[in-house]
């Protein structure tokens, strides 16, 4: 290397090894180290986009990939910002869950930011739920001596003050098991 006396190309950079040297291609250019080319990535020809990664093969064919980089999505020749990861989402946080966007590969489209109901809840328009009121709606497994309490995205069960509970062991008769088995027998 230090000769001169090397095949490595004039966009290259030679390295001395045991046996010989070896070629290598310089940042911004793709080849074997003995024929090198400009890459794509680096000039103002690349396919991707500004907020994309640019990667190109080192060897004939030379072939582009481009990647959007977080907090961006698409095929890299386009990207879109993925407003659920930037939190400058239009979803009510407290009621439903981001669903970012999502790229289809088959026709080179972006979906939109949607806004999904957490459970306990239903639609009340594209960005907001509204809580379920299981009580009222009979959407409740209490048992039918217990007072069924709307709480937010759920319900509680318990027994009427009037009438004595058996247990409080978890049961099936009621969710997250919150509730307790009424009797009246006592």
């Amino acid at each position: 290397c230090k000769a001169g006396s090397h095949g490595c190309h004039a966009n290259a950079t030679c390295s001395s090894t045991e046996n010989g040297y070896t070629c290598a291609c310089d940042s911004g250019f793709v080849g074997n180290g003995t024929s090198c080319i400009q890459g794509v990535c680096y000039t103002s020809a690349s396919p991707c986009h500004g907020n994309a990664t640019c990667i190109q093969a080192s060897s004939f064919p030379y072939n582009v990939s481009c990647s959007c980089e977080s907090p961006f999505v698409g095929g890299g020749d386009f990207c879109v910002e993925d407003s659920c990861l930037t939190g400058f989402s239009a979803c009510d946080n407290t009621t439903t869950q981001c669903l970012s966007p999502r790229f289809n590969t088959s026709d080179n489209t972006i979906s939109s930011q949607s806004c999904e109901c957490i459970q306990g809840f239903s639609r009340l328009n594209a960005t907001h739920c509204q809580d379920i009121d299981e009580c009222s709606s009979g959407a409740h497994n209490c048992h039918d001596l217990a007072i069924c309490t709307n709480t937010l995205g759920s319900f509680a069960c318990a027994c009427n003050s009037s009438i004595p509970f058996i247990s409080s062991v978890p049961s099936s008769n009621f969710v997250n098991d919150t509730g307790v088995l009424c009797d009246v027998n006592e």
